[in-house]
């Protein structure tokens, strides 16, 4: 499957809304612009518009002419009946090194991509390398993102080496290969006990 620009589709809040309500040109432009992670002055240069007309058109102080909607809409590989359509469909997700956002989770230092946020629920991927003696502690589940609730469930995949997962009721000695998921409320730690290098992929649902 290939794309000529991949990037991250992020539905936001306000992109979920706009099937409930009266259809908004600005609002659905800026949901779409933080959908793909891009700023104003990026879709702006994408376009061929200046920055300052596609602020007015987000803010719904100016409508935009047919010729400019449609620039806009092929930033985002629409048409303007896809893009006027109540279920939008984006394109797939295609998730680069550079998409992966700064955090922290408790006092730890992270990366995540963001997959999917709706009005209900975000959808976090965390891979991570595990040196020895190294852990991810899930016990404080809040991750420092702007609007992002506490993490509600976890689930992944042992990719390489052997780890242990601890939770409030029991230890589990996970191998390569091996799967888990379970709600962030069993206080999950997830340990590398081992001498060699651990390698997890990880999906954080909040």
């Amino acid at each position: 499957m290939a794309v000529d620009q991949p990037s991250t589709k992020v539905i936001s809040d306000e992109l979920a809304d706009l099937g409930n309500t009266a259809f908004d040109v600005g609002a659905r432009l800026r949901a779409l612009r933080l959908a793909y992670g891009l700023s104003q002055r990026e879709v702006a240069r994408k376009a061929q518009i200046t920055n300052g007309s596609l602020s007015q058109i987000e803010s719904g102080s100016v409508s935009p002419s047919v010729v400019t909607l449609e620039k806009l809409a092929r930033v985002f590989e629409l048409s303007l009946p896809e893009f006027f359509a109540n279920s939008l469909q984006l394109s797939p997700t295609i998730i680069l090194e550079e998409h992966y956002l700064k955090t922290q989770l408790g006092s730890q230092d992270i990366r995540v991509a963001p997959i999917c946020v709706n009005k209900n629920q975000f959808i976090f991927l965390l891979r991570e390398r595990l040196e020895p003696g190294a852990c991810i502690d899930f016990t404080n589940s809040l991750l420092k993102l702007e609007n992002v609730g506490p993490i509600q469930f976890i689930t992944g995949v042992i990719e390489a080496g052997e780890a242990q997962l601890s939770t409030d009721r029991k230890v589990y000695h996970l191998q390569k290969g091996h799967g888990f998921n379970m709600l962030s409320v069993r206080k999950p730690v997830l340990s590398n006990r081992s001498g060699s290098r651990v390698l997890v992929t990880i999906t954080l649902f909040c």
